[in-house]
């Protein structure tokens, strides 16, 4: 049970690094300087429930670190299907790009102001359907953070529409379950005592 303890906390502790660096990557995008075509800033939110880190874009090379589901990075190289990432800590290695959603700096705002939910348990799944029986679409851990609304939509709608879907799909539940969208857009379901609003379990903290 302590080791279980531990490792959810050191989660928890990366999560509030990702809350640091999001706010950061926010700024800097509305800040541009003068003449500087911010095109060329790159950012990413992660999509796998916990992403490696590697010293080398090479599959033999140290593992430096993890990220967890929904962690935006900063885009700084990249190598074959290899991309250089800075993280929240900050720390700056290489992942796979299928681990990645890229976006561009109104993406990335848009990601960080969404409503979201953050996995509360030890171990959890985002299933196709809300049944125990479901095909498996991710897997998730404690810390992971999960989408309220379709991205795709997000994108699509004006600010009237959006405030009127996020009143009409956000915490929607099925069977005892909530209905959540991967960072690239995937939709599922997840056990609703497995997750918690983003917003009320970071205010309750």
């Amino acid at each position: 049970m302590e080791k279980r303890n531990n490792i959810a906390a050191a989660c928890l502790s990366m999560l509030a690094a990702n809350l640091i660096l999001s706010y950061g990557i926010s700024a800097s995008a509305q800040t541009c300087p003068a003449g500087q075509d911010e095109r060329k800033e790159r950012y990413a939110v992660t999509d796998f429930s916990a992403n490696f880190l590697r010293e080398e874009p090479d599959f033999t090379a140290e593992l430096g670190n993890q990220l967890l589901m929904g962690t935006p990075v900063r885009i700084t190289g990249e190598s074959s299907y290899w991309r250089q990432v800075t993280s929240p800590d900050p720390y700056t290695a290489w992942c796979l790009d299928m681990g990645l959603v890229e976006m561009d700096s109104k993406q990335i705002q848009a990601y960080i102001a969404a409503q979201k939910y953050i996995c509360t348990a030890f171990s959890s799944q985002v299933l196709s359907a809300p049944d125990i029986n479901a095909e498996p679409v991710s897997d998730l851990v404690c810390g992971d953070l999960l989408l309220c609304s379709d991205p795709e939509q997000q994108r699509t709608l004006s600010p009237k529409q959006d405030r009127t879907m996020k009143r009409d799909r956000t915490g929607r539940k099925a069977k005892g379950y909530a209905e959540v969208w991967l960072p690239s857009g995937i939709h599922g379901y997840v056990k609703a005592s497995d997750i918690e609003p983003f917003g009320l379990w970071a205010r309750t903290r």
